[in-house]
């Protein structure tokens, strides 16, 4: 990896795969292909605060100096795209006195440095052995392959864990019926306040016959309205507007 040779387009790919598995979401890219990115490679959510991600894959081992000015330059796309912090990825070795120093350059802005042992540290995962072989052609070895299928065959009973549990319980089903006695106590006061939507994977705890889908304008991410699809009698007089349970985004359905 320190050795870069595919070029911008590809580090800016692999980056965006990387700062996904860090958590980073609804990752918007600018122009990997090449155009005017407005001082950042992407935009996405941290902890639903807006943050930039910018890449820097030069082939070999720069100066220190040189990764830092350019650290600088990609800085000021922060305030240019309204966000809180920047996510820099780069092939770079950094000591944690340089880091440091990266960080104390970007003074009231938040920062998250992807230097290559930790890069390297991600991509050497189980998770992360597809985009490995898709942008460093590092291919598995055996004891990788026993340790991509251990990790695999533990998701799947993670998961049937969790469709165990939300087969046994209904949290979210006596969230709402709270929410619903509320609003039926004094619904005057609550034709102002947005109504919070139903996560798509909970829908299982929905009350409502017929919910209906709803995308964020903000985040993209999809949940459900409930009761909204029949407004029936018992919705009448509540607000047109809902809140996403993602990002919080309030928005009007008519």
């Amino acid at each position: 990896m320190l050795e870069w040779e595919r070029g911008q387009k590809a580090s800016e790919r692999m980056s965006l795969h990387i700062v996904r598995f860090e958590g980073y979401t609804c990752i918007d890219p600018s122009h990997p292909l090449g155009g005017k990115d407005g001082k950042k490679d992407a935009v996405c959510l941290r902890d639903n605060s807006k943050w930039i991600v910018a890449c820097h894959f030069p082939r070999g081992q720069q100066d220190f100096k040189i990764t830092k000015e350019k650290f600088k330059s990609d800085m000021k796309g922060i305030s240019k795209n309204d966000a809180i912090g920047i996510a820099f990825v780069t092939n770079q070795e950094l000591r944690i006195s340089e880091r440091k120093e990266m960080i104390l350059c970007n003074e009231g802005f938040e920062t998250d440095i992807f230097h290559l042992e930790r890069v390297a540290n991600i991509l050497d995962g189980p998770p992360n052995y597809g985009i490995r072989l898709e942008f460093l052609d590092i291919e598995m070895t055996k004891e990788e392959q026993l340790s991509f299928f251990s990790a695999i065959n533990k998701q799947i009973e993670e998961m049937h864990e969790l469709i165990l549990r939300a087969q046994k319980s209904e949290p979210i089903k006596i969230e709402l019926e709270k929410i619903r006695d509320e609003m039926n106590a004094n619904k005057e006061s609550v034709k102002s306040k947005p109504r919070y939507g139903i996560p798509i994977e909970h829908s299982i705890y929905s009350v409502d016959p017929s919910p209906s889908l709803n995308r964020c304008s903000y985040c993209n991410y999809g949940y459900l309205i409930p009761g909204y699809a029949y407004r029936s009698s018992a919705t009448a007089g509540y607000s047109n507007m809902f809140a996403c349970p993602k990002c919080g985004n309030v928005e009007e359905r008519f």
